[in-house]
């Protein structure tokens, strides 16, 4: 699941999984690992193509249903969607 605590330390290293890696801050690897990092890669991948009009309606409800099954929590998607806006 992605929470949003895994988001804010996705967002504190600006999607940048090497410096997260390289830095290896026991806390933080604990809370996401470097699955939730791609998952959260592919999101805003995603999200971004979506907003751009690159995908067609069978892509769009695709992506709801798998954004549905990883970020099941209304403040985690709203803080997603927030910080879709900084990549």
């Amino acid at each position: 699941m992605i929470t949003k605590d895994k988001l804010k330390i996705y967002k504190k290293y600006k999607g940048d999984i090497d410096v997260w890696a390289r830095l290896n801050i026991k806390k933080e690897h604990e809370a996401i690992d470097d699955n939730d990092w791609i998952i959260i890669d592919d999101l805003i991948q995603n999200i971004k193509m979506i907003n751009q009009g690159l995908t067609s309606n069978l892509y769009k409800e695709s992506f709801k249903n798998k954004i549905s099954r990883v970020i099941n929590d209304k403040e985690d998607y709203n803080y997603f969607l927030k910080i879709v806006e900084l990549f």
